[in-house]
């Protein structure tokens, strides 16, 4: 959503700069253990935002690029799935 906030040229890509611009305000007023875990927060948020930024908004035509986001997504999808299996295999072998 960041992302497009940013490409966005409508009133709501402004809406979403301006709250981004309040949310990065927000670490500066909070105590040192909070602001650590917010930055590698925002560390994640910029790789994630890379990506985002770089795909770009889904086109109305399948491209080659669309097609390589779309299996990347799956790709994605299937890796989390197996590392919810594989956490739930290693508790149900501990417990």
């Amino acid at each position: 959503m960041i992302a497009l906030g940013v490409r966005g040229e409508s009133r709501t890509g402004a809406a979403m700069r301006g709250n981004m611009c309040v949310g990065d305000l927000l670490p500066a007023v909070r105590g040192d253990a909070a602001r650590n875990r917010q930055l590698r927060a925002h560390r994640r948020a910029g790789r994630g935002f890379c990506c985002a930024y770089l795909a770009g908004t889904p086109k109305l035509v399948e491209t080659w690029g669309e097609r390589f986001w779309r299996v990347a997504a799956y790709g994605c999808v299937l890796l989390t799935a197996l590392s919810f299996l594989k956490m739930y295999l290693a508790f149900a072998a501990a417990g």
